[in-house]
């Protein structure tokens, strides 16, 4: 396709178009709504108009724009229009597993001294009721060197007492 005219800053003759000229434009064809599209923005409408009219209510003292809001949507419902507030879900949670505490006792036995939950071979601990040192094996501490002699003595001393009563 050309076109002819005088152009002063070309040689005489024809001008070639330029490509955007040239090319037709694409006919799109008008977007055909479904029911739920209409639906949905009718409702987006009536939320719209319902808001304006409320705040109309508050700033206009003629009354005016709050008379034409309420023709629109009178108009609405005249035409059979119900308005559907939207569902709100709530955001659904995973089930938390309830678990029972101080139930779960990895790599744990059961001290023959106390009768509490201790790691496995350990020479002593430290016992939950009363906070005092639990002796298992008394050589072991001793070459540990954790307690001198006399406090080791007495740890061992209380983990028999302990020991007898809870038999």
């Amino acid at each position: 396709m050309t076109f002819n005219a005088i152009n002063y800053g070309t040689p005489a003759g024809s001008v070639p178009l330029t490509s955007y000229e040239r090319e037709d434009k694409p006919v799109v064809p008008p977007k055909v709504l479904s029911a739920e599209e209409i639906l949905a923005q009718q409702n987006a409408r009536w939320m719209n108009l319902s808001e304006a009219l409320r705040q109309q209510l508050q700033q206009d003292r003629d009354g005016l724009r709050v008379a034409s809001l309420e023709k629109e949507l009178a108009a609405l419902t005249a035409s059979g229009f119900v308005y559907i507030p939207p569902v709100i879900e709530k955001p659904t949670q995973p089930p938390v597993e309830k678990t029972v505490a101080f139930t779960h006792f990895a790599d744990k036995e059961i001290c023959e001294v106390c009768a509490e939950h201790v790691p496995i071979g350990c020479a002593s601990h430290n016992r939950d009721l009363d906070g005092e040192t639990c002796i298992r094996n008394a050589r072991r501490v001793r070459l540990s060197g954790r307690y001198d002699k006399e406090r080791l003595a007495e740890l061992v001393e209380l983990s028999a007492t302990i020991k007898t009563n809870r038999q």
